[in-house]
Formats: C-alpha cells, structure tokens, sequence
C-alpha cells in the first residue's frame, strides 16, 4: 500500500534512486560495460541471497532472475551468466561440490542440477553495494 509522500520526499527518493543504480554501476563496471543493473542486479543479488540463505539458485532459476531479458532465448541468458562467470563473480556447482553444511540444509539434493554460488568476490562487491546505498538511505529518508 503506497502512502502520500510529499514532492520533497519523492524528490529524496528519486535521487536516492539515481544514486543507487550508479552506486551499483561503480562497483561493477569493473567486470565489464554490459553488468547493466536491469540484466544484473537480479539475477547477482539472487545468486547472493540464495547462498546466504544456504539453498543455492539452480540454473534454470537463475535465468529466470534476469528480469530484464525474461523473454529472451536461453542463449541468451546463458551468456550473462557466462559473462559473470568469466568476471570471476559466480561459480557452477554440482550438488556434491557444495559445503556439507548448505548440503545438510537443502536435504536430498539433485545432482543433476547445476547450483551458481557467489564468489567472496561479488559478495564483497555486494555488501559494499547494499550497505553504502543503505546508509544514503538512511540519511535521506525521513524517519518516522
């Protein structure tokens, strides 16, 4: 439910906005012109929530999460993932390569899926993401 924020607040906000997608393109435009926030920032943010949650996103998942190429040909897809591969920002896993401890989470797992895990290098990228753009948040939303 969305509540009547003044035009100042909105104004806040949309900046916030901007500053956020540029926060993101600061920290990834390292890896690459094409980790576009759209095409990215899902599926990146996914494979990261998932794995913090010690259930990994299988493939097909994934290429689910990137929201924006949801009708695009599985060749397609394959390649951002494959682009964020070759980044050094995921890696494929079988359920056997998992830790013992995501595979006692999960159960009975699938080996016939390929699991994408995060490296500790997106997942640094990530928390400097979130945590700057919170704390700019923070700061320009009122507090109630």
């Amino acid at each position: 439910m969305s509540e009547n924020f003044s035009d100042d607040v909105l104004l806040d906000w949309a900046d916030f906005l901007r500053d956020y997608a540029e926060n993101w393109d600061d920290h990834f435009k390292q890896y690459g012109d094409d980790f576009f926030t759209q095409e990215f920032w899902y599926l990146l943010v996914g494979i990261v929530e998932a794995y913090w949650r010690k259930d990994p996103m299988n493939l097909a998942t994934a290429k689910s999460e990137i929201r924006g190429l949801k009708k695009a040909d599985d060749k397609t897809k394959n390649t951002r993932i494959k682009a964020a591969e070759d980044a050094g920002l995921i890696k494929r896993r079988s359920f056997a390569e998992l830790s013992h401890e995501i595979r006692q989470n999960m159960g009975e797992g699938d080996n016939r899926k390929t699991y994408l895990i995060p490296t500790p290098r997106l997942e640094k990228e990530l928390r400097a993401h979130l945590s700057e753009t919170l704390s700019e948040a923070m700061q320009k939303l009122p507090q109630k």
